[in-house]
């Protein structure tokens, strides 16, 4: 017989957390589950933590395969998915008890093709950030839940705090190009075949801020320059009902990306930084949607170029967290 949600849980030398996580997902209080590992060709301890869980458990499942990354991993565990919802995991993030039976009530009650919720931020240092715990319950439409993720002030674009019916993933593809800005790409084509979706505001996911990790590493140029592709994409990919929230974030990202890249003193970055520049002169008549922080960056970047990247260099703190996924 099926489960009802399948857990799909990416694994690439993951020693340090791994046990935590699966303890996390194996103490679900929705028992009727499968969680899927995907071993992508670790070379630390991950395997052995991966046979001894499965040896505990037997709705663990292990699929053992060459590296090709974090979505190639998710493709194969949703190739081999049973279940009737599938949910995700990364293998250094924990979840709490009552994730799953929660985000599944909330499917099934309101007939939805996506049920999420928040998330925690926690650190190494012991600190929590809540993103953010109001409570807070909406039923979307196909609309408004597409223009909640472009907008991203409420709803996270991690796969890994949503449940999705499975229905969804026919025919699912996600390119390789796209491997460190999966999630947003991910959820803009599931959103859009969604009819439904229900949040609820709860931080029932637990994200980890580790600075070993990819995620991390938001310094690096060719980061900026897949998330800025990746955000042009969804904007042309965009119905004009959902255009604007994709030009505003688009256009965000190209100020972010423009006072991230300004402390970039190499070759390569100095060059980005005059292809996104001429990219915002081309935009100047759409700055009045971003906020009015990001238009004095802008006209900074505009107009006194130079003292942009003093300032930038200096006082330019600016996380791209939510769209490197």
């Amino acid at each position: 017989m099926s489960p009802l949600v399948s857990i799909v849980i990416p694994v690439y030398n993951a020693e340090k957390y791994l046990k935590e996580c699966l303890e996390s997902v194996c103490s679900q209080t929705l028992r009727d589950i499968e969680i899927i590992c995907v071993n992508d060709g670790s070379t630390d301890s991950s395997g052995t933590i991966l046979s001894t869980f499965a040896s505990r458990d037997e709705r663990i499942r292990v699929i053992t395969q060459p590296n090709g990354g974090e979505l190639a991993a998710r493709s194969s565990g949703i190739k081999a998915a049973g279940g009737e919802w599938i949910g995700f995991v990364d293998s250094d993030d924990i979840i709490s008890p009552d994730m799953y039976e929660r985000l599944l009530a909330n499917g099934e009650k309101h007939g939805a093709d996506i049920s999420h919720c928040g998330l925690t931020f926690f650190y190494e240092d012991g600190h929590e950030v809540l993103h953010y715990g109001t409570g807070m319950v909406k039923l979307q439409d196909r609309q408004t839940g597409l223009l909640d993720l472009l907008e991203g002030s409420q709803i996270e674009p991690s796969m890994c705090c949503k449940l999705y019916r499975r229905e969804l993933f026919k025919d699912f593809n996600i390119a390789s190009r796209m491997q460190n800005n999966g999630d947003l790409y991910s959820n803009f084509i599931l959103f859009q075949r969604a009819e439904r979706s229900i949040y609820e505001d709860f931080c029932g996911y637990h994200y980890r801020r580790n600075p070993d990790s990819v995620s991390g590493n938001i310094n690096a140029l060719p980061l900026l320059q897949r998330v800025l592709a990746v955000r042009r994409e969804i904007l042309e990919m965009s119905a004009p009902s959902i255009r604007g929230g994709a030009y505003r974030l688009w256009l965000s990202t190209l100020v972010n990306t423009l006072n991230r890249v300004s402390s970039d003193r190499t070759a390569e970055g100095s060059t980005f930084y005059r292809e996104c520049r001429e990219q915002l002169k081309r935009e100047k008549t759409g700055l009045s949607c971003l906020s009015r922080k990001q238009q004095i960056a802008a006209f900074l970047h505009l107009h006194i170029p130079h003292a942009a990247r003093l300032i930038y260099r200096i006082y330019g703190r600016y996380s791209l967290y939510r769209y490197e996924h």
